[in-house]
């Protein structure tokens, strides 16, 4: 109860240790990027025109993607390196990548926003791995508490007389 239980339950305890803790909890630099896929060149011409103007992947997506056809599909997000062979070819240059042909005669392309310098990780992404160090040293003040209230006396005849 004093370990286990608290350590999950106590918010405001967790996140005080959280705040003390934070710069434990790192996201290594990542990479702001947008991965667009279109249907054939003509259209990644045009989507790759709209994005080096800095339009929207939304306003992008709502011109290309009309009466339920799918020209364009983005996805964006923040990448670690390692995540994506496409962005990872891009050497952390900000801009527009080269069109790579897939095997279905689809076209994708890398748009690199930014680069995100290391930054802690909020408590909900790194909520695991606090609770589990909250409650290594709410174990820790545990023991040292008991250690106090019943100190430890070694009856050295009877130690002694085990160890033969």
């Amino acid at each position: 109860r004093k370990i286990w239980s608290k350590g999950s339950t106590d918010s405001v305890g967790l996140k005080n240790y959280y705040e003390q803790h934070k710069t434990e909890y790192m996201w290594e630099e990542r990479i702001d990027a947008s991965i667009y896929t279109c249907k054939d060149t003509k259209t990644a011409k045009a989507v790759r025109k709209m994005a080096s103007k800095h339009a929207s992947t939304e306003s992008i997506l709502a011109k290309f993607n009309k009466d339920s056809l799918e020209l364009v599909t983005v996805k964006s997000g923040l990448y670690m390196t390692g995540q994506d062979s496409n962005i990872d070819k891009m050497n952390k240059q900000t801009g527009i990548g080269e069109d790579i042909l897939n095997a279905d005669g689809t076209i994708t392309f890398v748009q690199i926003n930014k680069i995100v310098p290391p930054t802690p990780k909020t408590l909900d992404e790194a909520r695991g791995y606090v609770i589990s160090a909250y409650q290594d040293q709410l174990e820790k003040e545990w023991i040292a508490e008991l250690h106090k209230k019943y100190p430890v006396a070694i009856n050295e005849k009877v130690f002694n007389s085990m160890v033969h």
